[in-house]
């Protein structure tokens, strides 16, 4: 499914959500930096939330990127927890 978040009636959000089997994966998540921090964000966050729980997901899986910090800010503040960190180190 995809999700369109709108502010003053332009849409300035996006996000792209997946069933996959009892998990849904929510990527990407996105908000023009103009329009953050007016609850676009959550507000995709949250429909994505009900439309996945009421499809039988048992949780929502949405990825950030390392140095994401607004991403990473809106999860933990909507409850969510980091559940795994991919370290790489360059051998060439």
């Amino acid at each position: 499914m995809l999700l369109a978040g709108c502010y003053e009636g332009v849409v300035v959000g996006a996000a792209a959500l997946e069933l996959l089997g009892g998990r849904a994966v929510l990527a990407p998540l996105y908000v023009e930096p103009g329009a953050r921090e007016v609850g676009v964000g959550r507000c995709l966050l949250e429909v994505a939330s009900r439309f996945a729980a009421h499809a039988g997901a048992i949780a929502l899986d949405v990825p950030a990127l390392p140095g994401d910090r607004e991403t990473k800010a809106l999860l933990e503040q909507s409850g969510g927890r980091a559940r795994l960190v991919i370290m790489e180190r360059a051998l060439r």
